[in-house]
């Protein structure tokens, strides 16, 4: 049976992973030329490596999502609370395969900024923790399968595919994990001290800093202009603040 990923689903209006992420990165293509970018380039960031950066942030930032397809409200639509966290744990898991498998892969540098991004791209929802009865069925390792499929495909088409075995080993991690020991997932993800590091490193260096906090900006402006253009309906405060940000510096 073919399954879908799902992004968003409320009613009769659903929305698929792979067609969001390729919305969201519709969304930079001028960015390049912008002022964020120069930015970038002027604290000594290659834009090229940036750029990755930006673009991996957005193809992993629901892969937690995955784990939720079967939580349905009451009211009749997909609820997704804490997937960031399990997002957070594949990049993690991502990046340490793309540092052993290449040590001089430039994207490592900028490990923190991307988990960063990720982790909090929902903070303003407050505090996110993991419902325990997100979904282990053995449907999870389809959709793992899915993702993987999907996001190759997303990589290709953006000249990612460096980054190919690393994503290839990332799928093979989890789902090993969630053949052997699934409930160990979700106390690896409660208790990954991601959230500790990563303040260490915001706290310890300027620059850094700096790159976290663009990194978050871009992906939650294009994530909430790729929802507004699908989903539709009135534009919040926060949308209309995100619109600014990506007028003004995307």
């Amino acid at each position: 049976m073919m399954t879908t990923i799902l992004s968003y689903a409320k009613g009769n209006v659903r929305e698929e992973l792979k067609v969001h992420i390729r919305e969201m990165l519709r969304t930079l293509n001028s960015s390049a030329n912008s002022r964020a970018f120069r930015f970038v380039s002027n604290i000594g960031t290659g834009l090229h490596c940036f750029g990755d950066a930006v673009r991996l942030a957005i193809i992993f930032h629901d892969f937690g999502k995955i784990f939720y397809q079967n939580n349905w409200s009451r009211a009749g639509y997909l609820y997704f609370t804490g997937h960031e966290q399990i997002s957070a744990m594949f990049l993690k898991e991502f990046l340490r395969i793309l540092g052993e498998s290449d040590y001089d892969a430039p994207l490592i540098k900028l490990k923190n900024p991307i988990i960063f991004a990720v982790l909090y791209h929902h903070h303003a929802m407050g505090n996110r923790s993991i419902p325990i009865d997100i979904s282990y069925s053995s449907r999870v390792i389809s959709l793992l399968n899915e993702f993987k499929g999907d996001a190759l495909c997303i990589m290709k088409e953006h000249e990612l595919e460096d980054y190919r075995s690393a994503l290839e080993g990332a799928v093979l991690g989890f789902e090993k994990l969630l053949k052997t020991n699934r409930l160990h997932l979700l106390a690896c993800t409660k208790d990954m001290g991601l959230s500790t590091n990563i303040w260490k490193a915001y706290n310890r260096d300027e620059n850094e800093r700096s790159l976290m906090l663009l990194l978050l900006l871009i992906l939650v402006s294009s994530d909430y202009e790729a929802s507004q253009k699908i989903r539709g309906g009135p534009l919040s405060t926060f949308y209309r603040a995100t619109r600014e940000f990506a007028d003004n510096y995307l």
